[in-house]
């Protein structure tokens, strides 16, 4: 396939190693990593020094490509993915393969196309093996990236196609089923479901005969193929698409469940340089104006998450509140409004959902990503759906008809 005629090898700068206890996690990281990767598969391809290869491919194109990458057989040896029980977003994960090249066996991690969520995984791969046996990781850990086939996942996956966008269109991404079960009880009408094996589209129209699209995607968008994602349903006429999300609170642990967050400004750290984004129209913000959180910052891997240089970083530049998804959405945004006469814009409401900590003098006494524990999913619900219906519901209902006008 033409879509994996470019390769790039990724260097291990670009997925740092990093210690415990210089993360925000602590001791709660490897806990972090655990839950994410298959480490007994890890632990013993580091017993036997078995090559590792992280490749960004979406695992549908393997029996396609795999002569072009001279891989003679292909086992698949774990699924990381979730149950699609209650869910039809976001429940694949990648895939673990054993691969033989010819008397070379090895193991080969599939994930999903896009430079983030590679990067995001190979350092989670590396930090496992590293836990196992210091500079390991140097010796038999490849990382490939496919930068053709990140670029055009909206058209490949099938979405350039489908045809549902019209111009001016309401597109709502994130915590869908919540979104349309709100939007169901206060009388918006379900027109159409569009399904697809990646994706669906839940297509609704309220009293004034304005329609709102909801879109499921059964793969991770995570990071820069929000962007890319984003991109391509400005192309196809989309007015705005609203982000309703969990994130996490740079300010406070008390933050946890009791606070929503609409960011003002939009920034991405990348190591020690930060990439602002201007958002051209947040409708849902211009309407509740005091209820702004000031900047929102995004990160390419959890991973990065150090207390050195990230925490600092975000500390000085006051940020409220952080994400994988929202500014790279953002900058998609921007980018589409430099064409002449075209106006889009980008809302994104996020419910707190854990509290990155500033030293690790701060106790855990709070939730992470790490600790989550499931008895708290259900205060977790909670305070997702109070967020909908306080400034989702309200904006949704007062739009009128489909036109292609910002302000509409």
């Amino acid at each position: 396939m033409n879509l994996y005629s470019s390769r790039v090898l990724v260097q291990p700068s670009d997925y740092p190693l990093v210690r415990s206890r210089d993360h925000t996690m602590g001791k709660h990281l490897t806990d972090y990593v655990h839950k994410r990767i298959p480490t007994d598969v890890i632990g013993e391809a580091v017993r036997r020094m078995t090559l590792v290869e992280v490749h960004g491919i979406f695992d549908g194109h393997i029996d396609i490509i795999k002569k072009s990458l001279g891989w003679d057989t292909v086992t698949l040896i774990r699924d990381l993915g979730k149950s699609k029980k209650g869910t039809k977003s976001n429940f694949e994960r990648p895939k673990v393969y054993r691969v033989t090249r010819g008397t070379k066996e090895f193991i080969v991690m599939t994930v999903f196309p896009g430079e983030d969520y590679v990067k995001h995984y190979a350092a989670l791969v590396r930090y496992a093996m590293e836990r196992e046996k210091k500079r390991v990781s140097e010796q038999i850990l490849v990382v490939f990236r496919y930068p053709e086939v990140e670029k055009t996942v909206y058209e490949w996956s099938g979405l350039s196609k489908s045809h549902v966008i019209r111009p001016g269109d309401v597109i709502v991404l994130g915590y869908v089923g919540d979104v349309m079960n709100a939007l169901i009880l206060t009388k918006f009408k379900l027109n159409e479901v569009i399904s697809d094996p990646l994706y669906e589209w839940v297509v609704l129209e309220n009293r004034k005969h304005r329609r709102v699209l909801l879109l499921n995607f059964s793969y991770s968008y995570w990071g820069s193929t929000a962007g890319h994602i984003a991109e391509g349903l400005y192309r196809d006429g989309a007015n705005l698409i609203i982000h309703v999300a969990k994130a996490g609170s740079c300010k406070s642990a008390s933050d946890v469940h009791s606070k929503s967050f609409i960011p003002q400004s939009y920034a991405k750290v990348k190591g020690e340089e930060i990439e602002y984004f201007k958002n051209p129209w947040n409708p849902i913000l211009e309407r509740n104006p005091g209820s702004g959180t000031g900047l929102h910052v995004a990160v390419s891997t959890i991973l990065e998450e150090t207390y050195t240089p990230f925490r600092e970083i975000v500390s000085r530049l006051g940020a409220n509140s952080i994400d994988i998804e929202g500014p790279n959405m953002v900058h998609a945004a921007e980018k589409h409004c430099r064409i002449p006469d075209t106006q889009v814009g980008f809302s994104g409401v996020y419910v707190c959902s854990d509290y990155v900590r500033k030293s690790p003098r701060e106790k855990y006494g709070h939730i992470d990503l790490a600790t989550a524990d499931p008895r708290v999913k259900y205060a977790l619900k909670d305070a997702i759906l109070n967020c909908i219906l306080r400034f989702i519901v309200p904006y949704l209902q007062n739009l009128k008809t489909t036109t292609s006008s910002r302000h509409s």
